[in-house]
């Protein structure tokens, strides 16, 4: 299994778009493959996933640990079926 780092919250993560002006993107998804037991957000730097994830038993729980300024996209038809939002900063 791959290693995370399992953080409280994203809110320190926005010091490092700042430094290296990469677009942050949170992925929200319901029961992965890799965490099969409720809800996690994934950090992405650009295009490539971090190790970097929160955990929630909800949706709503996840949610509350992304940092203010970022924007909802919801799912398209040909994301991975897990995927239930993406927030971008």
């Amino acid at each position: 299994m791959q290693f995370r780092k399992i953080l409280d919250t994203f809110d320190n993560i926005d010091s490092y778009t700042r430094r290296h002006g990469s677009l942050n993107t949170i992925a929200i998804y319901c029961r992965p493959d890799d965490y099969p037991n409720g809800y996690i957000g994934r950090l992405f730097y650009g295009t490539k996933p971090t190790n970097k994830i929160v955990v929630g038993s909800s949706l709503e729980e996840v949610r509350k640990k992304i940092p203010k300024g970022y924007i909802k996209f919801s799912r398209e038809r040909y994301d991975v079926p897990s995927l239930v939002e993406s927030w971008i900063y």
